[in-house]
């Protein structure tokens, strides 16, 4: 087996591992069928950055955080389903997303847990804008679960230079579709949008850690799309 599909196997046992845990309750048949369905979902061709390996960074940094976090499985189900529709072509993934939570919800028998479903909802929702009183308010950290679930999504910011880069190459190979000049424009746009804010990350331990480095691999990586140009 080479490093590669070694690695992948590695990152596919540990998710698995989380939806045995978290889906403990769930009739065995119903599990998998659902397993299946997000296995195939975070495997699609297009996906480069948007992969199981990105559920696994977000689930490590909720262990190293789990006093943290209220409700764990809310914000467990909103790791897997948050984006198990991605189309980088659409406006509607997280609305997409949710209905497939909802339909998992009716089958496993949770639909019955509104209070759950509601907060999982809130926490997939809560991506569209990715920005709240604690990301827009000087000094200000955000402690709640939707805060440290939008911070444990886009840590990559924050990550060193080789690990950044390799995110941006990935992102420009989900957007392939698109010229490089028209990718260059929007993406710059939005990185535009996190520099113009206070606070990229919302809780005090993702803003100590990363707030300083993401800032930085931001206007680096502003500057490599504007010499393209």
């Amino acid at each position: 087996m080479s490093e590669m599909a070694s690695d992948e196997a590695d990152v596919n046992a540990y998710v698995h591992q989380k939806w045995l845990e978290l889906t403990a309750g769930v009739e065995a048949s119903i599990k998998e069928k659902w397993w299946n369905t997000l296995k195939s979902r975070y495997a699609e061709d297009i996906r480069k950055y948007h992969t199981f390996l990105h559920l696994k960074r977000m689930f490590q940094h909720m262990e190293s955080l789990s006093n943290e976090i209220q409700n764990k499985d809310a914000v467990s189900y909103a790791i897997f389903f948050h984006d198990v529709v991605y189309d980088a072509h659409s406006q509607e993934n997280e609305e997409q997303s949710i209905k497939l939570y909802n339909e998992f919800a009716s089958e496993s028998g949770i639909s019955d847990k509104q209070e759950l479903i509601s907060k999982v909802e809130e926490l997939i929702l809560a991506l569209k804008a990715h920005c709240t009183e604690a990301h827009t308010t000087e000094g200000m950290f955000g402690k709640d679960d939707v805060h440290y679930f939008l911070d444990f999504d886009i840590s990559i910011l924050g990550s060193d230079a080789l690990e950044y880069k390799k995110y941006t190459q990935q992102i420009r190979e989900e957007y392939s579709f698109l010229p490089k000049d028209k990718y260059n424009f929007l993406r710059s746009k939005v990185l535009q949008l996190f520099l113009q804010i206070p606070n990229i990350y919302a809780t005090q331990a993702f803003r100590e850690k990363y707030e300083k480095q993401a800032r930085s691999n931001i206007l680096s990586e502003i500057e490599c799309l504007k010499m393209e140009n």
